[in-house]
């Protein structure tokens, strides 16, 4: 009797402890132990879910690098001679087959923009005399007192027989006021005088130097 009282008791006992804990996970389902348990599990399923995505930006890191060093390796390798021979052959031609920029005078340039119509319209006179103007003030074209330019101009008339030309600058030169032509001027006089055909025909030898000594009094 007394083994089986104390089976009984045994069994009643589990079935208090039984009924306690599931009282108390019908009281409180979620307990701290149940709270630690789902948080655990959902780290892992966030750690899970989490670890492909750095593992895929691993890989593509890996990619780049390897597609970076592919590309320093190509780029370094030493031209074969067939690529230097192309090279050096494209260089010929190049020389070869100049193209010159095409090159336009002024005069061209400004009958082109006279057909425009680009400009206000100028009269001959006025074109003559802002050209004038040009002359004197470029260092180029001296002006026509400088003594280059008078030397320049009685050659021209003696070369190519200009008298006329000769007889005005002659005339330029005496009304010019200053004293460096005068020796220029009596030499100019003498040749008016033996060699222009005007003078010879009509017996006016002897004039030029009456105008010599009329501007050597003038002075």
């Amino acid at each position: 009797m007394d083994f089986e009282d104390n089976i009984l008791e045994n069994e009643g006992s589990l079935n208090d402890e039984t009924t306690k804990d599931e009282q108390d996970f019908l009281t409180h389902p979620f307990s701290e132990d149940g709270n630690s348990d789902s948080s655990s599990d959902t780290e892992s399923t966030k750690s899970k879910r989490r670890r492909p995505s750095r593992d895929c930006t691993e890989d593509i890191d890996k990619t780049e690098d390897i597609k970076f060093i592919r590309d320093s390796t190509d780029s370094e390798e030493e031209p074969t001679a067939e690529k230097v021979k192309i090279k050096k052959k494209i260089r010929l031609a190049m020389k070869k087959h100049k193209v010159h920029p095409p090159r336009v005078n002024e005069s061209k340039f400004e009958a082109f923009l006279d057909k425009l119509k680009t400009k206000p319209k100028v009269s001959k006179q006025r074109r003559n005399q802002l050209e004038c103007i040009h002359r004197l003030h470029s260092i180029k074209n001296p002006m026509w007192t400088s003594p280059s330019a008078v030397l320049k101009a009685v050659r021209d008339c003696i070369l190519n027989r200009k008298w006329n030309n000769l007889t005005h600058l002659v005339l330029i030169l005496i009304n010019f006021p200053s004293h460096k032509y005068k020796p220029l001027i009596k030499n100019l006089c003498l040749l008016i005088d033996k060699l222009h055909p005007m003078v010879q025909d009509n017996n006016m030898e002897g004039q030029f130097k009456l105008v010599y000594q009329a501007a050597r009094r003038r002075y």
